[in-house]
C-alpha cells in the first residue's frame, strides 16, 4: 500500500460511524460503485474506489444509504478555504462557559456556621469563596466546543465538524479545501459540499439549530464564527 493510500485509508476509517445500534451500516466504509464512502450520518466523505487498494480490510459493498442522493449535483461554487482558516476558527470557538455557582447556588453568598467557646451557636452571611461573591464560575465545557456554531455560507455547522475537517486535511496532507455548494431548506437537511482534488468529495450536515441540540439544551453563548 503506498503512502498515499494509506492516507485515504486512514481517512476513511476517521470517519465511520461508531453506534452499531443505532446505525449498524455505517460502522465501517463501504464500496458504492465508483466510490468507497465512510459517514457517521453528519459527515461523509467518499474517495474513488480504484485509489483504494481492493483488499482495504473491513470495507464492503452497500446499496444502501445511497449517498449518491445526497450529494449536490450542481457545483455553483468555487471557493478556497486553507487550512490555517480552518485552525484560526477553532481558536476563536470560547473553549469554556460561565454557569451557576453550585455553592451558592447564584446568591454569591454563603451562610458560615461557628461555636463559640461557650457554645452557642452563630451564622454569618459572606461572600462565597468559590465564585468570589459574583454567583457564577467559569468551567471546561467540551460539549459546548463541539457544538458551537461555525458559519459557512449562513449554514451553521458544528465546530466539532470543522475540528473533524480539519483533521481531515492533515490526514491527506492537504492545505486547502474547496467548497463546492450550500444547501439551505429553511433550517432543515442544510448541508455543505467540498471537494479535495477532484478525487475526494466531503459532506457536512448543518446544525439542527443555532443554539440547541437535539433535546433542546442550549449549547453555546456568543456569535457563530464565521468561516466564509
Amino acid at each position: 500500500m503506498t503512502n498515499e493510500q494509506k492516507r485515504l485509508v486512514s481517512a476513511l476509517l476517521l470517519s465511520h460511524g461508531r453506534d452499531p445500534e443505532r446505525f449498524p451500516q455505517l460502522v465501517h466504509p463501504f464500496y458504492q460503485k465508483e466510490w468507497c464512502v465512510a459517514t457517521d450520518n453528519k459527515h461523509l466523505i467518499r474517495v474513488k474506489r480504484d485509489l483504494i487498494p481492493d483488499s482495504t480490510p473491513g470495507v464492503y459493498e452497500r446499496r444502501f444509504p445511497n449517498t449518491a442522493n445526497i450529494i449536490p449535483s450542481r457545483q455553483e461554487l468555487n471557493e478556497t478555504i486553507t487550512k490555517d482558516q480552518l485552525s484560526k476558527v477553532l481558536e476563536q470557538v470560547p473553549k469554556t462557559s460561565t454557569v451557576e455557582c453550585g455553592d451558592c447556588h447564584g446568591s454569591g453568598e454563603v451562610v458560615f456556621s461557628y461555636l463559640s467557646m461557650d457554645g452557642e451557636k452563630y451564622q454569618r452571611r459572606e461572600a462565597c469563596p468559590v465564585c468570589g461573591g459574583c454567583g457564577e464560575v467559569e468551567i471546561d465545557f467540551p460539549v459546548m466546543i463541539r457544538m458551537y456554531p461555525c458559519n459557512i455560507k449562513d449554514v451553521l455547522v458544528p465546530a466539532g465538524e470543522i475540528d473533524w475537517l480539519n483533521d481531515i486535511l492533515s490526514i491527506l496532507n492537504a492545505g486547502k479545501i474547496t467548497l463546492r455548494s450550500v444547501t439551505s431548506k429553511e433550517g432543515r437537511n442544510d448541508r455543505v459540499y467540498f471537494t479535495v482534488n477532484d478525487n475526494i468529495d466531503i459532506m457536512i450536515m448543518g446544525m439542527l439549530s443555532a443554539d440547541k441540540d437535539e433535546d433542546g439544551a442550549v449549547t453555546y453563548e456568543g456569535s457563530p464564527v464565521r468561516i466564509v
